[in-house]
């Protein structure tokens, strides 16, 4: 059987990738995409694709209505560390 191994995304490519997952819609506050990206070095592009669905259920959860749901740094930064 074969392997194949990709490559975890560098940093640039995770900041982008927190980017893309994160729907311009979504109420932020406080994001800084770098901080995200440097503590997710271990992430495959799945995983931070998990970590910000998660991330954006959790503000959701803590809202009293999902017009209210504001995505901080905090929910991100506890998916990564799951």
């Amino acid at each position: 059987s074969q392997h194949v191994k990709f490559e975890l995304p560098n940093l640039d490519q995770r900041i982008s990738l927190f980017k893309y997952h994160i729907p311009q819609e979504v109420k932020t506050t406080d994001l800084d995409f770098k901080v995200l990206a440097q503590n997710s070095d271990q992430c495959s592009g799945g995983d931070i694709k998990v970590i910000c669905e998660e991330a954006m259920v959790q503000a959701c959860v803590e809202a009293e209505t999902l017009n209210q749901a504001i995505l901080k740094p905090e929910h991100l930064l506890n998916e990564i560390k799951k």
